[in-house]
């Protein structure tokens, strides 16, 4: 299981992800891991794929392997069984240890925030302002299912007023959100999630600007507590309620966006300071390391029943 890092789309390198030649490759790589592999090794083990030399050569350009000494590797990280493991049992006896504390502390910051909202404002402080500087490889696990379908991949789209974003799945699949609508659009294909093709057959290849333009009007009204019935029929703001960044009811739309402001939860990043403080790993790298303890610290949040996980992840800024 691929985690991508969160840099700006890129057409090339996300045509190339989606494709089973690249998978097979970095699965081949990665159970190699420790071992000296060289380009004539790869065509050995895959001989029915075309065009060998141009698509490693792709691979390398868009930082996904590395080539030293005609040899070649993963360049990311792999997150092995035994570190996910490892940072899961460190993580749980701490917050086991300082359970009421955490519990009493967090509560009492959390109790700030509309319990509709606190999700999206735990996320967006947990997960948007990591920029990993590698793609990173999670064998299939239990945690790691867990944690790459959870929604801490910040992506954004603006307006001509207001950046409106999204808290998004990591693994390089699309995700049902304006921005990654857009940006999938230009990939031009059509083994891509049914809601995907379902938005394109509906407003096909809109230009951007002018539907940002169009639903941030719509979507000001609407925060404002205006009233946009659904009985006259625009197939932008069906695009806006099926992506969940409105609801219906009674035939009128209403607002389904958290306006993220200067909340800042102080006692969020201590606690996530520490558990990151707790772990020490021995030549890992630090931004893996803090991604996972976040996960895990905001899984125990939601056992803890302080965030809803079922609430909107669509904010505004």
């Amino acid at each position: 299981m691929i985690k991508i890092k969160n840099t700006p789309f890129n057409q090339e390198k996300m045509a190339s992800l989606l494709t089973k030649e690249t998978e097979l490759i970095v699965d081949y790589l990665v159970s190699r891991y420790n071992e000296k592999v060289t380009l004539r090794d790869i065509k050995r083990a895959f001989p029915n794929i075309e065009s060998m030399d141009r698509l490693i050569d792709e691979l390398v350009s868009f930082d996904l392997l590395t080539r030293s000494k005609r040899t070649y590797s993963f360049a990311g990280n792999i997150v092995t069984k035994d570190v996910q493991d490892e940072v899961i049992d460190k993580v749980t006896q701490y917050l086991s240890k300082k359970e009421s504390e955490i519990f009493s502390v967090m509560n009492d910051e959390l109790a700030k925030i509309d319990f509709n909202n606190r999700q999206l404002v735990v996320l967006y402080q947990l997960f948007s302002d990591g920029v990993f500087e590698k793609d990173s490889i999670y064998p299939e696990t239990e945690f790691s299912k867990r944690c790459l379908s959870l929604p801490t991949r910040y992506t954004e789209v603006s307006g001509k007023k207001d950046r409106f974003f999204t808290m998004a799945t990591r693994e390089p699949y699309y995700a049902h959100n304006l921005s990654d609508y857009f940006n999938f659009l230009s990939l031009n294909r059509d083994d891509l999630p049914e809601e995907f093709l379902k938005t394109r057959r509906k407003i096909g290849d809109v230009n951007s600007l002018y539907f940002m333009n169009y639903c941030e009007r719509k979507l000001r009204r609407l925060e404002k507590g205006k009233v946009i019935s659904t009985i006259k029929p625009d197939i932008f703001m069906e695009v806006l309620y099926n992506m969940k960044y409105c609801l219906v009811e009674d035939e009128q739309y209403s607002f389904n966006i958290v306006r993220i402001k200067d909340t800042c939860l102080s006692s969020l990043t201590k606690i996530q300071e520490q558990l990151v403080n707790e772990i020490n790993l021995v030549n890992f790298d630090e931004e893996e390391k803090k991604f996972m303890v976040n996960v895990l610290f905001f899984q125990w949040l939601v056992s803890q029943n302080l965030i809803d996980p079922t609430q909107t992840c669509h904010g505004v800024l």
